[in-house]
């Protein structure tokens, strides 16, 4: 799952190494070095490029993964501490079928992946685990301490305000996914009395007619308290959202 955390790194200015390590019979986590977040178009191609090369002729499945967010002084966004999850699948046995490519969200598509979203932001803001966990894709094994590590040092702390959502942005069986199917993309962007910065994506898995799950998440929040202690910068604040 993306969680992020205001962490002052230091750049890691080469190509960050990706160990796979064996978890059980077919299934592995790739662990990645710190890197810029400008490299992470070129570390996911080698990640994916390492995930084949270990499944051979078996498909890769990939599953949970982590990551913090960290910033150096000057603002410039570090991942730091990323694992993936994944597991070699034989096809003819997968239970997840592609979606047709010609599949075309309707109406109401739109409006319940939305609503979920939505839905499932309530849940994370109220550190609500009994009802976020059950929100996420069950193959992303996610537990309780690790849902409610952002969650809880973000309760009550953001003050008053609100947050806007675009999308939903469809993707059909993308390259990547855990797995093929039809997932909403949503970004969103909130204004919140306590934040000097707040943002995020969320992806979920449309498991049929009004059936949704997040597959992804990412919550970008930097408060104004931080700033005020010296623990992150108005530049950082500035900088944490672009792309949002």
């Amino acid at each position: 799952m993306m969680l992020s955390m205001a962490l002052a790194l230091a750049a890691a200015q080469q190509a960050p190494e990706i160990a796979i390590t064996p978890v059980s019979k077919d299934r592995y986590a790739a662990v990645i070095g710190d890197y810029p977040v400008e490299q992470r178009d070129a570390v996911t191609a080698r990640m994916i490029a390492a995930g084949a090369e270990r499944c051979g002729k078996l498909q890769v499945r990939w599953g949970r993964f982590s990551f913090d967010t960290g910033y150096t002084p000057d603002g410039k966004q570090v991942m730091h501490n990323y694992r993936q999850a994944f597991s070699c699948i034989d096809p003819a046995t997968d239970p997840y079928k592609p979606v047709a490519a010609d599949w075309k969200a309707s109406d109401k598509d739109n409006a319940d992946a939305l609503a979920f979203a939505q839905r499932y932001m309530a849940v994370f803001d109220a550190a609500d685990a009994a009802k976020g966990i059950p929100m996420m894709e069950a193959m992303l094994e996610v537990d309780k301490p690790t849902w409610l590590a952002q969650p809880m040092q973000l309760k009550g702390k953001i003050g008053t305000g609100s947050r806007s959502f675009k999308g939903p942005f469809w993707r059909l069986n993308p390259q990547g996914a855990s797995h093929p199917g039809a997932y909403a993309v949503f970004v969103f962007s909130g204004t919140y009395s306590a934040l000097a910065a707040h943002c995020g994506a969320l992806v979920l898995y449309r498991d049929g007619p009004g059936v949704y799950h997040v597959s992804q998440q990412n919550v970008v929040a930097i408060s104004k308290a931080s700033i005020a202690a010296g623990q992150n910068t108005e530049a950082t604040a500035a900088k944490a959202c672009e792309g949002y």
